[in-house]
């Protein structure tokens, strides 16, 4: 293998994107200027939580169906403290699905089947921005547009759920001024989904609360942007990461954190500034060095990537990562020789 072939290794395909350049503040937040077309209409009813008195208006029913369903663990809210339960938009839609299926006169054991198979369906609805109807069978669950026809093999309906009414009954009932939880309380809540598989919804949810009432909260945004880049949702990650550095404009994750997702994006002099920033903010920042080399090297920067990856393994020696970091090296080292 050439020296060529071998430096071809840490190239990455060029992708089309559109950067962000523009920003203003609004009542002390940062608005970018691309944010109005990410703030889709769902999200503001996904990414929340709901007081109990909230989901009994918004579904129509009392206070006692919703105990009743509690007490026969059909359904039961996302975070419960004493004294006060609050509900995920998810657990709202089970409840509605819950009271239709009640209505159909079908048992509690096959009620709770269906909902935990309608959980894992809709867990990540916010992605699905067409799937409009959630239409429960007797043998599957399915989300479709509205104009789909659905599986003719299917078995016979039980319900069909329009998620629209539901966006639409929240935003006529909902109600905010008066949040009972901290915004320490919503971060914590945030910090503990985050740790638990499949919940990144309801993470999302927790962190949004936090800026409800605490604006120019940087971690948050920052967890925010966390969430996004694990799910590949780069340009969304970006915009979460910036909006923590409009707010601390020295946080060293924050830069760390926005130096990979425009290294993702294959924004790499964008993606070494960060690093450089990164570092400068905290020189002991040992993945800082990490993806400095990933992006120096990228770039064909050689001297600079060996430079930041030899500095990686004087921090951080032992780690799985520390071999790998090692490998690079030496076939960096290898083809810059031959």
């Amino acid at each position: 293998m050439t020296g060529s072939m071998r430096a071809n290794r840490f190239r990455c395909k060029r992708i089309i994107y559109i950067k962000i350049r523009e920003a203003n503040f609004s009542n002390g937040r940062v608005i970018l200027a691309h944010e109005a077309e990410i703030n889709i209409k769902k999200k503001l009813y996904l990414s929340r939580y709901f007081s109990k008195e909230e989901v009994a208006d918004v579904l129509g029913v009392t206070l006692e169906q919703l105990a009743s369903w509690e007490t026969r663990e059909l359904v039961g809210p996302t975070v419960e403290e004493p004294g006060q339960s609050f509900y995920s938009f998810l657990d709202v839609i089970s409840l509605k699905a819950a009271e239709l299926l009640e209505h159909r006169g079908v048992d509690d054991p096959q009620i709770s089947s269906l909902l935990g198979t309608v959980r894992q369906r809709i867990s990540d609805l916010e992605d699905r921005l067409t799937h409009r109807v959630l239409t429960i069978f007797e043998d599957r669950i399915i989300l479709t547009q509205k104009n789909h026809f659905v599986d003719s093999r299917a078995g016979s309906v039980l319900v069909r759920l329009d998620l629209d009414e539901l966006f639409q009954a929240a935003s006529e009932r909902i109600d905010r001024d008066l949040p009972a939880r901290s915004a320490d309380q919503w971060f914590d809540e945030g910090v503990r989904q985050m740790e638990q598989f499949g919940t990144s919804h309801l993470a999302l949810a927790a962190f949004e609360e936090v800026l409800q009432l605490d604006p120019n909260r940087a971690e948050a945004y920052v967890n925010i942007g966390k969430i996004h880049h694990r799910e590949h949702r780069l340009v969304d990650a970006e915009r979460n990461f910036r909006l923590a550095l409009a707010r601390d404009p020295y946080h060293a994750e924050a830069h760390c954190l926005l130096g990979r997702a425009m290294e993702d994006l294959n924004c790499l002099e964008e993606a070494i500034v960060c690093y450089e920033k990164a570092l400068a903010a905290n020189p002991a920042l040992k993945h800082a060095y990490f993806g400095m080399g990933k992006a120096c090297a990228k770039s064909q920067l050689w001297d600079r990537a060996l430079k930041h990856w030899n500095q990686y393994l004087v921090l951080d020696p032992n780690s799985a990562r520390a071999n790998s970091v090692r490998r690079y090296i030496q076939e960096l080292s290898l083809a810059l020789t031959e």
